[in-house]
């Protein structure tokens, strides 16, 4: 359980995440706080793979404190395109009612390939597309299951080979926004089956930057 001040005052409160399994497969995870449900997350399999993300009638009103539930369960880069598009809807209207949002994951043999997360709102939808390219060398981080971990859409460590490339799309129907495409690349250099750097690339932020990450194995 969590505590927070707040105010003049001290205000308690306790959460916790109840998942459900069909033998070793997980089909459902619910956030609580105290006894009350606040979200509930759905997962469909396809060749014993995680193939869909599915959360349904959750309340506008309750959306920033569900929000921040998920970011105990979703992988890192999920719960960002969960939040970016929460923001962006706020920003255009206040209409209150429910939304439903729905993550696919396609698989090529042991690599996600495509990730497609769609938010449907009462006044339109918002979709983010991200497709990925891999090399044939080992992932480190292949089966680690941290949030932090997963940055680009839990891709990083739900495969077992290297990200070279990420093609991100966004796509909306709200009348003023066009929506964009970004494209991010990462270079490897190898020692055995593993990298030991890796330069990436990308162009979010208008214009380009590189990081470059170095990696020590004992």
């Amino acid at each position: 359980g969590d505590q927070g001040i707040t105010g003049g005052g001290t205000s308690s409160y306790t959460y916790h995440i109840e998942f459900k399994y069909n033998s070793k497969e997980l089909f459902e995870a619910s956030y609580y706080d105290g006894n009350e449900l606040q979200t509930k997350l759905t997962f469909t399999h396809q060749n014993g793979k995680i193939s869909k993300i599915e959360l349904f009638e959750m309340n506008l009103e309750n959306m920033d404190k569900n929000i921040k539930a998920l970011h105990s369960i979703l992988p890192e880069h999920l719960y960002s395109n969960l939040e970016k598009m929460y923001k962006n809807r706020l920003s255009k209207s206040n209409t209150k009612g429910d939304a439903s949002i729905i993550y696919e994951l396609t698989w090529d043999k042991n690599n996600i390939s495509k990730a497609v997360c769609t938010a449907q709102w009462v006044e339109g939808y918002e979709k983010d597309i991200m497709e990925y390219k891999y090399d044939n060398y080992s992932n480190p981080f292949y089966g680690y299951l941290s949030p932090e971990m997963g940055e680009y859409s839990g891709a990083d460590y739900f495969s077992k080979n290297n990200i070279t490339q990420i093609t991100t799309q966004y796509q909306t129907s709200f009348d003023n926004d066009k929506g964009d495409t970004n494209i991010e690349n990462f270079n490897y250099t190898y020692e055995g089956k593993y990298p030991v750097t890796c330069s990436h690339t990308s162009s979010y932020y208008e214009g380009s930057y590189t990081t470059t990450t170095e990696y020590e194995y004992k």
